[in-house]
């Protein structure tokens, strides 16, 4: 069975991995934060309550509404704004949040499904030469300063 991905503006939100990405370059996300973010892109438009979210992200540990409030906030600063200029994720006082964004649902072909398996390890691989390289380049200006 295919999977589906989400889009909206330079977006790519991938639930079966939690990822997201923006111009195919992968953003840094909690599993609460994916969480969340799901349940408002496929529910885009829609007044989404705070309890929802809550039980989504935390399931059952108790947290407040700050705990709520501090994730929607860092999706915010990761989303940067819309193309419109407003905010991807909208707050409804004392009714919970809205998306605010066309979204649109995408089916991966088999035949994606089977590149992108292929092409995994090689990712991986080049993700990882990328960050050793970072940290070369780094001890070396260490080393020369």
């Amino acid at each position: 069975m295919a999977d589906a991905s989400y889009t909206f503006g330079p977006f790519r939100l991938d639930p079966g991995a939690a990822r997201l990405s923006r111009d195919g370059e992968p953003l840094a996300l909690s599993d609460r934060q994916a969480a969340i973010l799901l349940l408002l892109v496929t529910r885009a438009g829609k007044i989404v309550a705070k309890e929802a979210l809550l039980d989504v992200a935390w399931k059952d540990v108790a947290v407040g509404d700050n705990s709520l409030e501090q994730a929607i906030s860092s999706l915010r600063r990761a989303l940067g704004p819309a193309p419109d200029g407003g905010p991807y994720i909208e707050t409804l006082a004392r009714r919970g949040y809205r998306f605010n964004a066309p979204v649109a649902r995408v089916t991966a072909r088999a035949e994606d499904a089977a590149l992108e398996a292929m092409l995994a390890p090689h990712r991986a691989f080049i993700e990882g030469r990328t960050a050793l390289e970072t940290f070369e380049r780094a001890a070396v200006v260490r080393a020369q300063g």
